[in-house]
């Protein structure tokens, strides 16, 4: 079987097991790969959970009381960013698949046209740095005045936000990190010299405590937020952060708490909402989106 039904059928399984209070047995597991259209055995689902835990680091366990298999979040290596990535591999492989019948998957997969996806063609040469711990050289478009600066950096991981990639490193001489958008990054250059990494840097954690890419050195402080009701249902499908916690969720209002680090990124998130959430904790914050949303109507008075 291919490398690609493998990565479909392992999805499957996490998929299985990722709700709350789910302990699929083994032959809950087969009988829902074979809803999906995967004919199985229960051997081959021993083999899945294997790999499972062997490749992407996530723990797999057996629950003797409730007599079914869950997924031990705290014991696995970046529950989220892995199930990220293989969610990636797996729309991209069935992308490939429909795209492989021609043009008339157009009529079936829709794409944006705002644009180009930038920096796109640098993933792969940046991986190979990343891997090899070589340094990188280039130019960087700053957004502020318009102006290019050269720099040299230590590359340590890519990261992903908003279908936007970027590279996360430090500046050769120092341990502060940096993140640099891929699509402004011009004249790549991978030296030959190799750095070595600092063991007071773990990519998987820098941005465990903030939303986006933007990280301060600050203290995560704690956030309590009220959507309505509609809005609600979306922010509980696809939480704001990995810290949330719903406080209320009835026919008035859907309030959650996360505690976070408080950065540019964050504030965007809550204006986009606009009258669909009320920031009610912290006090400051809520007077920063206030001014932010008199300013606002103040361009169309």
């Amino acid at each position: 079987m291919s490398k690609a039904s493998s990565l479909y059928r392992w999805y499957l399984i996490i998929h299985k097991m990722k709700g709350e209070n789910v302990f699929p047995s083994k032959e809950e597991l087969k009988e829902y790969l074979e809803l999906n259209d995967f004919k199985t055995s229960t051997r081959t689902i021993d083999r899945d959970l294997a790999d499972i835990r062997n490749v992407f680091g996530i723990e797999v366990k057996w629950d003797a009381n409730r007599r079914g298999y869950y997924i031990d979040r705290e014991e696995s290596w970046d529950y989220e960013g892995m199930l990220r990535l293989l969610e990636v591999c797996v729309t991209g492989d069935l992308l490939m698949q429909t795209i492989g019948e021609g043009k008339e998957a157009l009529r079936y997969v829709l794409f944006d046209s705002s644009g180009e996806l930038k920096g796109i063609e640098l993933m792969g040469p940046l991986l190979q740095a990343i891997k090899l711990h070589r340094c990188i050289a280039f130019d960087y478009a700053k957004f502020r005045g318009g102006t290019t600066e050269d720099l040299v950096m230590e590359p340590y991981a890519l990261k992903e936000y908003q279908g936007r990639w970027y590279v996360v490193g430090t500046i050769r001489g120092s341990e502060k990190v940096y993140v640099f958008g891929l699509d402004r990054i011009e004249k790549l250059d991978i030296l030959v010299n190799p750095f070595v990494p600092s063991n007071k840097i773990d990519p998987t954690r820098e941005f465990d405590e903030i939303i986006g890419v933007t990280r301060l050195e600050e203290e995560p402080e704690e956030m309590i937020l009220s959507f309505t009701p509609l809005q609600g249902n979306y922010v509980k499908t696809f939480p704001w952060h990995r810290s949330q916690e719903i406080l209320v969720a009835d026919e008035q209002e859907v309030r959650i708490r996360i505690r976070v680090i408080p950065n540019y990124e964050l504030t965007q998130r809550i204006l986009m909402q606009g009258s669909s959430v009320e920031v009610i904790k912290p006090e400051w914050l809520r007077e920063e989106i206030k001014d932010h949303l008199k300013s606002a109507i103040e361009k169309y008075i």
